[in-house]
């Protein structure tokens, strides 16, 4: 009869101990996808977002999809002035979780809201204030029978309709330039040309630019005889950009083509002539320019372009020789 009794009394105590091992609550882990879409670079990235719930949580809970319980799903984008996120999850067996949104207007003041709504989807019964240093559990009793039953609760939460929020507006823009290069056929042969200007940015518009140009200095000689010429002109044309590299990335890069037209004077005075005359006639051309513009530092850029005009008035030049003959110079 003793030896019966010391058997039987091991024999309890393993099946309480294997009874109580399977009695531990298993600790749900998931595996987390995160997009940032274009204009929301800035915003957290998923390495930095897994750590911060993990830490929330006081324990590791993102795994690989493989390992994992739960799949969670979150992409944040950039709307008009405003950041807006949106977070769902699934279970391994296919059934939805839920799906939450947030909305904000700096998307890194929206990290803490995100760690929280990730925290709750992966353990909603987990104490989310900071953690206090676990006390000593007492010994589990011996457990002879144990009967455990689990029921799920599905909970739909509406998620409310975001306000509506006013785009802001977009400022106007406003540059201001000065330019010099070299001139061909405005005057007789190559000439200096200077210029300078403003480039108008209006909201929703191409980009609008009024210069004023200058000739200073251009000649033809002819047979002893020469004449010297300059020009002024203001000019109003339209830029339609292309963006090849954006601000604030260093050294932004835009393209440009531009159309036109060019209003202004063509003066010129002769020498060695037996009657020297000056005078000046009106000149109008239709003007177009390709332009690369990089900007440096802050607002000061730098920009090269090629230009072309089509004069609608045509200028010449006519001298009087020997005997009355008239003779075109220009």
């Amino acid at each position: 009869m003793r030896r019966l009794l010391s058997l039987a009394g091991p024999g309890i105590g393993l099946l309480a101990v294997g009874i109580a091992a399977a009695a531990e609550p298993r600790q749900t882990t998931s595996a987390l996808s995160w997009v940032r879409l274009p204009g929301a670079e800035s915003c957290i990235a998923a390495p930095e977002l897994s750590t911060r719930v993990e830490a929330r949580l006081g324990r590791s809970a993102i795994v690989s999809p493989s390992a994992a319980d739960l799949s969670i799903e979150g992409r944040i984008e950039r709307k008009g002035g405003r950041f807006h996120a949106v977070v769902s999850g699934t279970r391994r067996d296919g059934t939805a979780i839920g799906t939450r949104e947030l909305d904000g207007a700096d998307c890194r003041g929206m990290d803490d809201g995100l760690v929280l709504v990730l925290a709750l989807m992966i353990d909603p019964d987990a104490s989310l204030a900071p953690r206090a240093p676990a006390a000593k559990e007492p010994a589990p009793p011996e457990i002879v029978r144990e009967r455990i039953i689990i029921r799920e609760v599905h909970e739909v939460r509406e998620t409310p309709a975001p306000e509506k929020v006013a785009p802001a507006q977009t400022p106007w823009g406003l540059d201001g330039f000065a330019e010099g290069g070299l001139a061909l056929g405005r005057v007789p042969g190559a000439a200096p040309a200077l210029g300078a200007g403003l480039t108008l940015v209006p909201p929703h518009f191409v980009p609008l630019e009024l210069a004023l140009g200058l000739v200073p200095e251009g000649s033809l000689e002819s047979r002893g005889r020469a004449v010297s010429f300059w020009s002024i002109d203001g000019q109003l044309r339209v830029c339609p950009a292309l963006v090849l590299r954006p601000r604030p990335r260093p050294f932004a890069l835009e393209a440009s083509a531009c159309l036109g037209l060019r209003v202004g004077t063509l003066s010129a005075k002769g020498t060695g002539f037996d009657v020297n005359l000056d005078g000046s006639r009106g000149l109008v051309d239709a003007v177009a320019a390709a332009r690369l513009r990089a900007t440096i530092v802050g607002p000061l850029f730098a920009f090269a372009s090629v230009g072309l005009g089509a004069p609608l008035v045509r200028q010449r030049i006519l001298a009087t020789g020997a005997g009355g003959a008239i003779e075109t110079l220009y």
